[in-house]
This record gives structure tokens, C-alpha cells and sequence, in this order.
């Protein structure tokens, strides 16, 4: 986490929305997006789809995010990382609901 603590899960269980219900409530319940960093992953199934446009490691060499994946809140998580929870009062909160109500709008 941010602050430096550490939060036990279970990978392929555990998810960012599980992490912020350990700490809060309110806190899950406004968290939008995720944002990780994997130290250790244990395995993935999508290597390379999150972005199209990026290298066979799956990062896009010029997006700067050195190695942070945004991550949908519900997803488990699939190894040991950083975990940022993100909510919609950060412009990255923002700009991701912004981005998915317009694919449900179109």
C-alpha cells in the first residue's frame, strides 16, 4: 500500500475491491480503479492484451507507467505488488470513468 503497510490475500482470490474492504467500507465503496505493480505474479492469462500497442513484455515503452497496470477493482489479484487505490476524485479516477461511460453511451 501507499503508507507502507502490507495487506494479506490469496492470489486468483483476492481482489483490489477485497484489499479496500480490509481497510474501509466507505473506502471500497468509493474506489473506481486500481492501480498495480506486481512484484511477484504467479501467473496471468492476458500477457500482451492489455495494451495492443505494447511490447512482448505487455508495457507500452513510451506511457512512463513503469510497470503500474490500471486493474478493474473486481479482478483478483495474481501475485504479490503494490496496490494503489484510486478514487474518483483523482484525475486518473476521473478519466477512467469518463472513458468507460463513453463505451456505454456509444
Amino acid at each position: 500500500m501507499p503508507d507502507g503497510s502490507i495487506r494479506e490475500g490469496t492470489s486468483w482470490k483476492t481482489s483490489p475491491f477485497d484489499v479496500a474492504m480490509q481497510i474501509s467500507k466507505g473506502l471500497a465503496n468509493a474506489t473506481i480503479l486500481a492501480k498495480v505493480k506486481y512484484v511477484k505474479r504467479v501467473a496471468t492469462l492476458d500477457d500482451g492484451l492489455f495494451n495492443p500497442e505494447a511490447g512482448e513484455d505487455g508495457k507500452d515503452e513510451n506511457d512512463g507507467s513503469e510497470d503500474w497496470w490500471q486493474w478493474d477493482v473486481n479482478r483478483p489479484l495474481e501475485g504479490d505488488c503494490q496496490l494503489v487505490l484510486v478514487k474518483f476524485d483523482d484525475p486518473l479516477g476521473k478519466e477512467c470513468f469518463w472513458h468507460s461511460s463513453a463505451h456505454i453511451l456509444g
